[in-house]
């Protein structure tokens, strides 16, 4: 599998970003802009993931092969609010 190294940093820009993605989707769902809104929701849980695995293995998926990153999400665990706390 390919993977990059992430820092703290680095989860912390993924955390920040996949908040900014998910408000932006809300927002233009909400103004009926679906495929927008669709967009911003898979930009939402890409950088999601990579916070996700970063925080709790330290790297994240760099494959071209987007199910690959499913392996990692369960090596990193079922527990979202750990990798949560640990990166606030």
């Amino acid at each position: 599998m390919k993977s990059r190294p992430v820092s703290l940093a680095q989860v912390r820009a993924y955390a920040g970003k996949s908040e900014e993605y998910a408000a932006a989707a809300v927002n233009e769902f909400a103004e009926g802009r679906c495929t927008a809104a669709t967009s911003l929701a898979i930009h939402a849980a890409i950088n999601a993931a990579d916070a996700g695995c970063g925080a709790r293995l330290g790297h994240r998926a760099a494959s071209e092969d987007h199910d690959q990153v499913l392996v990692l999400l369960c090596q990193a665990g079922s527990d979202g609010a750990a990798v949560e706390s640990s990166v606030r």
